[in-house]
């Protein structure tokens, strides 16, 4: 059986929805536990500014392991299922106003409030082409773009004369994606086009760009012996872009191609063709301007038998239906919180048989090699190996648990990650502590790894990572994890000059343990390893409406440097080096003065 898991629900009245995994690994278990916790509520009204009942408006909790969307009545009121305890972020939208985001906590009982809109402003576009015709049917969609993390309810089409209207947009810039087939960003292509819309009653004007079409042609031949190769596959690839699940552009035979396509020219890079066949090395051409009507390539391939072995697990055994992926610096691969890719398939992958033997019959440019099964994991560097006798690890559990200001912490999001370099593969777990401010990942990768608490700031813009620690995850064995529990409490209050209006509550920092000699950059063509990378501890933290933070359970550290920095409509970035005293007495920075550090977002 491959490796997966079983996800349960348990619903009943007076509780709320609970759900638990159950590991499809080994035997299926037939008795286990789900605990259900008593929940809260949150009620109230949704109003506009006057303080008129807002029918109809929507309700939802985002980013949370359980999420839900109520509407509210004739009478503005509305009514949550029941939650579990911890922090929540609810978010309210109604058409013709302008949405919201509220954060939560949920400890002691229900919670009563009224939610206050505000009326939306107008936004008027049209959308042309290059030559100023109007485009329609063109899908209009607000984008988080890099300046945001909102969930903007934008999602229309231009009509006959290109235009589209939206009466809740909010009073700042709003970055818009346009998408339409035949143009770039449009349904045939990977990337979307990104404009951004200005608060404003007049109509604003939008331009796309058609997609161009390309005439590709070449020769493909045998390097030692000159004959032409009888059958090969072409593939349309992008600089700096993996092409993990992209099937190839075409095929040719008896050494030539010629294939007509369309290129974006809107990507992350310059495109280039890359030519595989069977027995032989893949070779890629140089990049080419996205904008050349036509171009000729001759390619001369050498030999090569490709990557092939047997997978055996911790005993000796071979393991049949094992997945290997291939990874380098522009093909990922990385498991989710199901442990799980997040690719189904890719062209870097094999599954072994029943001899647990694989073959790879291209390389590519592959640094690495993953190997998941329910019976274990590896993660193979490469270097020219031909063959390879690869046994698996067992994999292991980890029980971690949040501890602050000496009391477990529920609703606390935790993270497991890890990672190889240049990010070619990668782990990305993540849970919700229970009320007993525990969370536990039946299935781990054996590793050393990074454990973290996620936080973002108070209007939940942005990530950050805190009480971060490295720990080796042992294989087979149930790994127990405290982050929090020890230290001591760092204070302080940011503030800016009257000219500089902030909202704090979308500001959020960082206090960095520096535990060594600074770390210096690798040399080319090498990365930092885990350790390097995380070595130093960070604490992350959010900012109070008054710039007021707290930084819980702080360890001891020589030094240590304080980052400061804004989203949304006011972006900044500060940082200084900060000296924690010795001892475990509380640290009270003072007042932080950040005038003329913001950077305001440039949507021009």
């Amino acid at each position: 059986m491959n490796i997966g898991e079983l996800r349960l629900s348990a619903v009943t009245e007076g509780y709320p929805n609970t759900t638990t995994n159950i590991s499809l690994a080994g035997s299926f278990p037939t008795n286990f536990l789900i605990a259900l916790h008593p929940g809260f509520k949150v009620q109230g009204r949704v109003v506009s500014e006057s303080l008129q009942p807002v029918s109809g408006a929507k309700i939802s909790r985002i980013m949370g392991p359980v999420t839900f969307e109520v509407k509210s009545g004739d009478d503005g009121k509305f009514l949550s299922p029941d939650i579990l305890p911890g922090n929540i972020r609810l978010l309210a939208r109604a058409d013709g106003y302008q949405q919201i985001i509220t954060n939560l906590v949920m400890q002691n009982g229900d919670l009563e409030l009224d939610l206050v809109l505000t009326k939306g402003l107008l936004m008027s576009g049209r959308v042309v082409d290059q030559e100023g015709k109007p485009v329609a049917k063109v899908a209009v969609y607000a984008s988080s773009g890099p300046f945001d993390t909102d969930q903007l309810d934008l999602d229309t089409m231009t009509d006959a004369e290109g235009r589209f209207r939206w009466n809740s947009a909010p009073s700042k810039p709003v970055p818009l994606q346009f998408h339409a087939t035949g143009y770039n960003g449009g349904g045939d292509n990977l990337s979307g086009q990104l404009n951004v819309w200005k608060p404003t009653s007049e109509e604003q004007t939008f331009t796309i760009s058609k997609v161009g079409e390309i005439k590709l042609s070449g020769i493909v031949t045998d390097a030692e012996t000159g004959e032409a190769i009888p059958s090969f596959r072409v593939h349309l690839e992008e600089e700096h872009v993996g092409t993990f699940g992209l099937p190839p552009l075409g095929a040719g035979e008896n050494g030539q191609f010629l294939i007509t396509t369309q290129i974006s020219g809107k990507g992350f890079g310059s495109p280039f063709v890359r030519i595989s066949a069977d027995g032989y090395a893949a070779l890629a051409s140089e990049s080419f301007s996205p904008t050349l009507t036509q171009k000729t390539f001759d390619f001369k391939l050498t030999k090569d038998a490709g990557i092939r072995g047997k997978v055996f697990d911790s005993t000796g055994l071979a393991v049949s239906a094992a997945t290997l992926r291939l990874v380098s610096q522009f093909e990922f691969a990385q498991l989710n919180s199901s442990f799980a890719f997040t690719q189904s398939s890719a062209p870097g992958q094999a599954i072994s048989d029943n001899e647990g033997s694989f073959l790879f019959r291209e390389r590519r440019a592959a640094i690495g090699m993953v190997v998941l099964h329910e019976k274990g994991f590896k993660y193979v560097p490469l270097s020219d190996q031909k063959n390879l006798e690869i046994t698996l690890d067992s994999l292991a559990s980890a029980e971690v648990k949040v501890v602050l200001s000496g009391k477990p912490v529920a609703g606390q999001l935790v993270n497991i990650i890890y990672q190889t370099e240049f990010g070619a593969f990668s782990a990305y777990l993540q849970g919700t502590t229970d009320a007993d401010g525990v969370v536990l990942f039946q299935k781990v990768l054996p590793l050393e790894s990074l454990v973290c608490i996620s936080v973002s700031s108070l209007k939940g813009k942005g990530n950050l990572m805190s009480h971060t620690k490295l720990v080796v995850l042992k294989p087979g064995e149930l790994n127990r994890i405290q982050l929090g529990g020890s230290g001591r409490l760092v204070r302080g209050r940011l503030q800016a000059s009257e000219n500089e209006k902030i909202d704090w509550t979308t500001v959020m920092g960082s206090l960095r343990l520096q535990m060594g000699p600074p770390i210096q950059a690798p040399p080319r063509g090498r990365d930092l390893t885990m350790a390097e990378q995380y070595r130093d501890p960070s604490f992350g933290f959010a900012v109070e409406a008054n710039g007021e933070f707290i930084i819980r359970d702080v360890t001891h550290a020589e030094k240590s440097r304080l980052s400061i920095s804004g989203t949304g409509e006011a972006r900044f970035y500060y940082s200084q080096q900060v000296t924690l005293p010795d001892g475990n007495s509380d640290v009270d920075l003072g007042v932080i003065d950040v005038t003329g550090k913001i950077l305001r977002a440039n949507f021009r």
